[in-house]
């Protein structure tokens, strides 16, 4: 074994998670013309193939199979196991991202839904106030959804649902990512881009403030 090809092997990918001493057994192995290897079955290798995958090493492989372990180095090369171990882990990775990437947006299309839902509400309201000047409308109102409404409208800016923007996790990483979710009525909505949305709160804030104000007068008149 020439030191030359020893190092081509450590550096080549077929060998990736070998030991330097593996290496070495692997090419002496391979230069005395493979050994046994011939002999193994199909269904042997596919046996050896699915420990590997499942994390035993080329040691633990051999121990259990009865066979040696350069057999095993050998075959491990020829059939490139680590590339196709490292595909199978992307591939892994890539799904339960694509999972967490699903389940991110359907939360995130639940608190559009959520904001539209009380935004209709005090739109109702404030309706039927303007309509009928009834107190009696106004003092039904539950004024505790607004709280919640304020919080969903912080979390659709960006912030945590008590006015702060949390800091990014990583330098120069935008806080506000701009995810496009539809709403109801088919109406779209930017998270992180409110101005661009269709749940705007400015009016609705507005009216409330005034119905407020007349909640107050309303007391100070009968005090």
């Amino acid at each position: 074994m020439s030191q030359d090809q020893n190092q081509s092997l450590e550096v080549n990918p077929r060998t990736v998670g070998m030991t330097s001493n593996e290496v070495t057994a692997l090419n002496d192995f391979m230069q005395a013309g493979m050994p046994g290897v011939t002999s193994i079955r199909d269904d042997q290798i596919q046996t050896m193939f699915t420990m590997f995958m499942e994390g035993y090493t080329y040691s633990e492989i051999a121990v259990k199979v009865r066979l040696k372990k350069e057999i095993i180095l050998c075959l491990a090369y020829k059939g490139e196991w680590p590339a196709k171990k490292e595909e199978h882990v992307n591939a892994l990775v890539s799904s339960i991202n694509n999972k967490i990437e699903i389940q991110r947006l359907e939360n995130a299309n639940f608190i559009v839904e959520t904001s539209a839902f009380l935004r209709k509400y005090f739109q109702d309201q404030m309706s039927q106030y303007n309509k009928s000047k009834d107190p009696l409308v106004f003092h039904g109102t539950n004024f505790k959804l607004l709280d919640k409404f304020m919080k969903l409208y912080d979390i659709m800016n960006g912030k945590n649902g008590d006015g702060n923007v949390p800091p990014p996790s990583n330098p120069g990483q935008n806080p506000n990512p701009t995810v496009s979710i539809q709403a109801a009525a088919g109406s779209t909505v930017n998270l992180g881009s409110p101005s661009s949305g269709s749940v705007n709160p400015g009016e609705l804030l507005k009216a409330l403030a005034d119905l407020e104000r007349a909640k107050e007068e309303t007391k100070n008149k009968k005090g």
